[in-house]
């Protein structure tokens, strides 16, 4: 993987929230598949998401999020569910620092939209 890429991903500025009980759900069908967990595993996540729930005055929110803000919150909702990215990760996708770069194995999804 191109690590500017990786370094764009990793400099993006999100607003930090709270959000009390949040429900997510899928605005499209579309995908993409992309490294998670310190950029260790591809992921597949929704490019779009709502999530809803109370703010930390407990008022009512809903975030309309995509990219990369959607798929961090879907990451952050799994973690409530006690899903971790190992369990929705793509076999064989897994990587260490040393070979980030390297090729993906035969028969991995490409990295990208789906």
């Amino acid at each position: 993987m191109d690590s500017k890429l990786c370094e764009s991903k990793l400099n993006t500025v999100l607003i930090r929230q709270v959000i009390v009980n949040p429900k997510l759900k899928k605005k499209s069908n579309k995908t993409a598949f992309f490294f998670e967990g310190c950029l260790r595993a591809v992921v597949e996540r929704y490019l779009e998401v709502e999530v809803s729930g109370l703010d930390r005055n407990g008022h009512p929110i809903k975030i309309d999020a995509i990219g990369w803000q959607a798929r961090i919150l879907q990451h952050e909702c799994d973690h409530l569910d006690g899903t971790l990215y190992v369990d929705k990760m793509v076999p064989r996708t897994f990587r260490t620092v040393e070979n980030l770069g390297l090729p993906l194995a035969m028969g991995c999804p490409p990295l990208g939209v789906r």
